[in-house]
Order: C-alpha cells, then structure tokens, then sequence
C-alpha cells in the first residue's frame, strides 16, 4: 500500500525551548565538573554575538587547560577547578535568563520571517488564482460601468446598464438598474423571490422609481440582508416622469 506524503508541507526543524537551553547553559559547569564551561560559553559568545563572552570563554578554556598541564598538587591546579567549576558555575547561571531571552527574541523573529514569507507566496497564489481575477474584473467592470452613469446617462442609456438583456453586448459587470428591469429579472438574483420582485415593481411605479437601498427595504419589503448581500450590483437609476419601464427601442426580451 503506498503513502502519499505532501511534497508542498516542509519539515520543520523541532526547536529547543528558551527556558530548557538556559537550564542546560546553566548547569554545564556543575554537570561536567568544569569541563565544558568554555564550550558552553563560546556558544554563548556565540548566540548573543558578545565578546565579553568570548573573552570569559577564553579564560575558563586556560583555567581547563590548566587543570591537564599543571600538577595536581600544585596551587594553580586548585584555582583552575575553582575558576572552571565554580566561578564558571555562577557566572552560567548569571548569563543564562539573557540566554533565554535572546533565543525567545530569535524565534519570534524567525516565526515573523515565516509568517511574512507565507503571506507573499499566498498573496502571489491569490494573484494568479483565474476565479479571484475574473471576481475584480467584474467589480472593476462594474465600477466604469457607474462612472459611465453618473457621467453620460445618454451613453448608459446606449449599452443598456443594468438591463441585463441577452441581446446586450456590453459588459457592466453584472449591475442591475432596479428601476427598469422585469419581475423575472429581480426574482433571478441570489436571495430574490418571486414575491419580493413583484412588491419591487409595485413599489416602484407607486412612487416613479426607487431611489436607494433603504427604499427597497422600506417601501418594498425586502429583507435588509438580502440588500446587503446585492448592494454592490444594484443600481437605481431614476426614471422620467411619465417614460415606461421599457426604453424605446428596446424589445421586451432584452429586458
């Protein structure tokens, strides 16, 4: 039976935890009799980028040194345990909450580095996602579309925005000029019924066109979340007084 693995999730290295290496950095000199204490603080040196560190390092690498040359009875002998062992025991455990704090302080940098990394390479992901694309070409479609509008009603008039005609040839984007297509049109959008689409031509030729969002709500009966959930494609261009809901020219199948 084969495994499938996912290629596109990375390893990630299982990190030691601040207070766990502060311990360990503490404790080196006791542990190991002095031995490793220069070890333990060259890491130090090391990890905080100190050379007062490394300069401490230095002489607990003479004092062990010292503890293989010189001759167990001798003074110098006994000093190099003490400066080793001892000395280098609490000195470790004084160094060891900057110890702490500094691999804290790289994680939380290497997590931010992550975390920005990821966002670019979804970010990158999103921009070539062909659905997300064709969703803002729409929305920007719909926005020239409202300009056009607001700018040249007569050239709105021309491309028939917010018709929603089969015979249309322009692209607004899907807008939706409440105010002049058909029953079967309102009830055709998402959250629409039948109902409602009638109580919207009703409204609007009760009062020559409905002039907002809240007029929908108001005057036909339209649930709000309905009008929230459309209010980015409806358009509520007003009528002539007197004009019919159908423009001239246009048959009532491009409605």
């Amino acid at each position: 039976m084969q495994i499938e693995h996912d290629v596109d999730m990375p390893s990630t290295p299982r990190r030691v935890t601040p207070w766990v290496a502060a311990v360990a950095f503490a404790v080196t000199p006791f542990v190991t009799l002095g031995f490793l204490t220069p070890v333990a603080f060259t890491l130090a040196a090391v990890l905080r980028r100190s050379w007062l560190l490394g300069a401490a390092a230095a002489v607990y690498t003479v004092a062990v040194a010292g503890m293989f040359a010189l001759d167990s009875d001798s003074g110098l002998y006994s000093a190099s345990i003490i400066t080793a062992l001892l000395v280098g025991g609490v000195h470790a455990v004084a160094v060891s909450p900057w110890i702490a704090r500094t691999l804290r302080n790289r994680h939380a940098i290497e997590e931010s580095d992550l975390l920005e990394k990821v966002a670019h390479e979804e970010n990158a992901a999103l921009a070539a996602d062909p659905t997300l694309r064709r969703a803002l070409r729409r929305r920007e479609r719909r926005r020239r579309a409202r300009q056009i509008v607001a700018t040249d009603p007569a050239l709105a008039d021309e491309l028939q925005i917010g018709r929603l005609g089969q015979h249309r040839r322009f692209d607004d984007g899907g807008l939706v000029d409440v105010n002049r297509v058909d029953a079967a049109a309102l009830s055709a959008l998402p959250g629409f019924t039948a109902a409602m689409a009638d109580r919207v031509v009703a409204a609007r030729e009760r009062f020559e066109g409905l002039r907002s969002d809240a007029d929908l709500i108001v005057h036909a009966d339209v649930p709000p979340e309905v009008v929230a959930r459309l209010r980015e494609r409806l358009l509520f261009r007003p009528l002539d007084v007197g004009a019919s809901d159908a423009e001239p020219g246009v048959a009532s199948d491009e409605v």
